[in-house]
């Protein structure tokens, strides 16, 4: 199906402007109600919408559309100054329950992730064409004829392949691998077939590339951070990894009030986990279960040596244990060590301190006639040292 986008007419008539009034509110001119900012679509086009919202609220505005005719809902995309990318409405088109209404709101909240709010209605028809050529090359490796590649694309295009849910139940995505999903055609990053399905195992099917790899990323960090090792460990981790990009889908889209309602929840989910910073640094230090260290022993190929006390565990005991082995041999190594202390004892029996010290009457007189001993040593070495001189 070919669009002419050049034709494509506008939603509202040049004139037809949003009501403020005041106080973030606005009069809605279908239904007549004053409702809050956030109940009707902004728009960038100033030019045409001063106001920066379109006239009538989204309940209104989207009253007429229907999801799977592009004539319903381009106008609209138009005015709001959105990109028409076929297979992002499509991934939401397929998610739709029959109790919802139109995807229109859901649409546009994704085209202002960063991922797309550089892109305005302008690029669609760009967009398409470069989706469609995608497309086709992938198609042409399912069919057999160049017109069946072309029919299918077309259908695609269209959303004919998809049926309209029944009240409650929702659709089924179409299990063709190439229909605006993840192909190793269509991978940014040179994936290959069993690297995409193990990543559609472990996260699911309706993701991006790049929230694959978000995924894959925090993930890693995580277990780097945290003791991650059992199946639920790891589920809770992929389970936080979801929330954490999802929070932040809400904030690049500036919805702060979605993004809290989450970020209450996944810190609830964080504690409940025990993988709150602090929780973590409380349980690896003073907890460190057996288990864990066989494990980690195991999964690096080591093991763990006995614990042997025969020789010194560091400096210190090696010290200690020197100054004793020295003692010993003091005691026991010296053979005469006996007669030694025998002779020394004779010695001082024999030659026993003179006592006169005990005829001086104070210590006065001592000590000056030891320092006349003194000097006349030293007037001794002096008269020695000048004859040497001399002599020479």
């Amino acid at each position: 199906m070919k669009i002419d986008f050049e034709n494509v007419r506008d939603a509202y008539r040049p004139g037809v402007q949003a009501i403020s009034k005041g106080s973030g509110k606005y009069f809605c001119s279908k239904c007549r109600k004053t409702l809050d900012e956030k109940q009707f679509f902004k728009t960038s086009r100033v030019d045409k919408h001063p106001s920066g919202v379109l006239p009538e609220c989204k309940t209104c505005a989207t009253m007429a559309v229907d999801d799977t005719d592009p004539s319903t809902f381009l106008p609209l995309l138009k005015e709001i100054d959105v990109p028409y990318i076929p297979g992002e409405w499509r991934a939401l088109l397929m998610k739709k329950d029959a109790r919802s209404s139109s995807v229109l709101g859901k649409y546009v909240s994704k085209m202002r992730l960063n991922q797309f709010k550089k892109y305005r209605w302008a690029d669609s028809e760009r967009l398409v064409a470069q989706e469609t050529e995608s497309l086709l090359a992938a198609m042409r490796q399912e069919t057999d004829t160049e017109s069946e590649a072309e029919e299918k694309v077309n259908e695609m295009l269209s959303f004919g392949d998809i049926e309209k849910p029944e009240m409650g139940a929702m659709t089924q995505a179409v299990p063709a691998a190439a229909l605006y999903g993840l192909t190793p055609e269509t991978s940014k990053y040179g994936l290959s077939q069993e690297e995409i399905d193990q990543l559609k195992l472990d996260w699911g099917e309706d993701y991006t590339e790049d929230e694959f790899l978000k995924f894959e990323q925090l993930l890693n960090d995580m277990k780097e951070a945290y003791i991650i090792q059992d199946p639920i460990a790891i589920s809770n981790a992929k389970m936080i990894c979801k929330m954490t990009i999802k929070m932040n889908k809400f904030l690049d889209i500036d919805d702060v009030e979605s993004a809290s309602k989450i970020a209450r929840q996944l810190d609830l989910f964080i504690k409940s986990a025990n993988l709150a910073p602090v929780q973590q640094k409380d349980r690896q230090q003073t907890t460190f279960a057996i288990s864990q260290l066989a494990f980690l022993v195991e999964r690096e190929g080591g093991f763990i040596p006995e614990f042997y006390i025969d020789s010194p565990n560091d400096k210190i005991d090696q010290i200690l244990r020197d100054m004793q082995e020295y003692t010993e041999y003091l005691v026991r190594g010296e053979s005469n060590i006996a007669e030694m202390v025998e002779n020394t004892e004779a010695i001082l029996a024999q030659e026993p301190l003179p006592d006169a010290v005990e005829d001086y009457d104070d210590f006065a007189a001592l000590e000056k006639e030891l320092l006349g001993d003194i000097e006349a040593i030293e007037e001794g070495q002096e008269e020695i040292t000048g004859a040497a001189t001399n002599k020479a």
